[in-house]
C-alpha cells in the first residue's frame, strides 16, 4: 500500500513540476515545442522518482516508455468513449480516464517495469559474505 501512495504522490509532484516547466517554456518557445520537451522531461523524472522512491529498483527504460505510450493511448480511448458514446463533456471525461490510467500505470510499473526477477533477489550460490555469516552463527567464525 505504501508504494501505491508514493506512486500517487510522485505523480502529483511530477505533474506540478512539468507544468511549471511548460509555463516557463511557452514564454520563450512555441507551445508545440514546449509540449514534447515537458513530456520527455516528465517521463524521465517519473522513471527516476518511481525507481528510486516508489519501487526501489531501476527497471527497464524501454518498458517504462512503452508503458507510458500505452497509457497515452488508453487515456485517448477512455476519453473518446465517454465523450463520443456517453456524451460527456471532454473536461469531465478526463476524470475516469486519469483514474483508469493511474491504476493501470501503477500495476504495469510494479509488475512489468520495476519488478525484480527472483534470481536477482536471491543468490543461487552462497556468497563469501553469506558463508562467513553461516560460520559465525554456527560458532565456527
Amino acid at each position: 500500500m505504501r508504494a501505491f501512495i508514493y506512486y500517487g504522490l510522485s505523480g502529483g509532484v511530477n505533474t506540478v513540476l512539468t507544468y511549471l516547466l511548460y509555463v516557463g517554456l511557452v514564454q520563450i518557445v512555441d507551445y508545440r515545442i514546449a509540449i514534447p520537451i515537458t513530456y520527455a522531461v516528465g517521463i524521465a523524472l517519473a522513471y527516476i522518482v518511481q525507481g528510486r522512491f516508489v519501487f526501489h529498483s531501476y527497471g527497464s527504460v524501454h518498458r517504462f516508455v512503452l508503458v507510458y505510450a500505452f497509457l497515452f493511448l488508453l487515456n485517448l480511448a477512455i476519453t473518446w468513449q465517454f465523450v463520443a458514446v456517453f456524451g460527456w463533456r471532454a473536461e469531465t471525461a478526463q476524470l475516469p480516464a486519469v483514474a483508469g490510467c493511474f491504476i493501470v500505470g501503477y500495476l504495469l510499473s510494479k509488475r512489468y517495469v520495476f519488478r525484480v526477477p527472483r534470481s536477482a533477489s536471491v543468490p543461487l550460490e552462497p556468497t563469501e559474505d553469506s558463508k562467513g555469516m553461516s560460520d559465525h552463527r554456527a560458532g565456527r567464525g
